[in-house]
């Protein structure tokens, strides 16, 4: 999970998605993707500025507020990401979308230095992890 995380982070998710066509990921799949992935920071940023603008005129103050609040801002969200979407739809049909997005994209040779320098991170890592698996902090025992 943290190699996972640590790539995410690390990672343009353009070059993933080059990755992946080139692992031959199917073509549907990385369409979906890719509109995911899009779609989530419009979403988060539609999120964020209508719960901002509850919170500056008070729709959190009491419970009761805060339920009908949060209900309105849930409902905000979803007719604006549908509606997102449907432009999204008109979008692609206005440049003549085929069922496959074009993702630029360069192929980088392996170099040998950082590839020997992992190798011995993840051996000393792992040596360490093994020298030390009867140590316990602080002198306690089970």
């Amino acid at each position: 999970m943290s190699a996972l995380i640590f790539i995410a982070l690390t990672t343009p998710m353009t070059d993933l998605f080059v990755v992946m066509r080139q692992c031959r990921v199917p073509e549907v799949v990385l369409d979906l993707a890719m509109m995911i992935y899009r779609s989530i920071f419009m979403i988060m940023d539609q999120l964020v500025q209508i719960y901002q603008a509850q919170v500056m005129r008070l729709g959190y103050g009491s419970f009761r507020e805060s339920i009908q609040s949060f209900s309105t801002l849930c409902g905000a969200v979803f007719i604006g990401s549908w509606s997102a979407g449907e432009d999204l739809i008109h979008a692609m049909d206005a440049r003549c979308y085929e069922g496959k997005f074009a993702v630029l994209g360069e192929t980088r040779p392996i170099e040998m230095l950082p590839l020997i320098t992992v190798a011995l991170f993840l051996g000393l890592s792992s040596l360490v992890v093994f020298l030390a698996r009867d140590l316990t902090l602080l002198g306690g025992g089970p």
